[in-house]
């Protein structure tokens, strides 16, 4: 089994800036690794509230 270095890529595209950038970063929080990116936590704040509705 090959040993996994960095974060985990995380398929599909950020809200924000619309790039194929995601990874799991610190925490398990989906996060845009684009520097220009304006809201590198979108995909994270769209599925907290996804969740929180659910309940």
């Amino acid at each position: 089994m090959a040993e996994q270095t960095g974060f985990p890529t995380v398929q599909g595209h950020c809200p924000a800036c619309h790039r194929e950038s995601l990874f799991l970063g610190s925490g398990g929080y989906v996060t845009c690794a684009r520097i220009e990116c304006p809201e590198p936590d979108a995909a994270s704040t769209l599925l907290e509230r996804t969740t929180e509705g659910a309940l």
